[in-house]
């Protein structure tokens, strides 16, 4: 579960092995709208959702290749608010 709160995302440092899948729940608790953006270590968009205020959307992510997969906010200025995170992968 990924919890939204006012410009932070919690957990917002999440870690993983290459190959798994992990079916994210977005709960936006807040009573505005957001976004959850994910995107690969070279920076492509891989997911991009909204997140309705007090909603909970699912994803399901599969984790091919190591590296940091960024996520954020895509709603302006949210993500300079600090509503962003990573994912680290690494090998088995």
């Amino acid at each position: 579960m990924v919890k939204v709160h006012n410009y932070k995302f919690e957990p917002n440092n999440i870690f993983t092995y290459e190959g798994n899948t992990i079916l994210f729940k977005i709960e936006n608790v807040t009573i505005s709208e957001h976004n959850f953006t994910l995107t690969d270590p070279e920076g492509a968009v891989i997911e991009d959702v909204d997140v309705p205020r007090d909603k909970t959307v699912e994803i399901k992510v599969t984790f091919s290749r190591t590296g940091i997969y960024n996520f954020y906010c895509n709603k302006p200025f949210h993500s300079t608010f600090g509503m962003n995170g990573q994912i680290e992968v690494v090998g088995r």
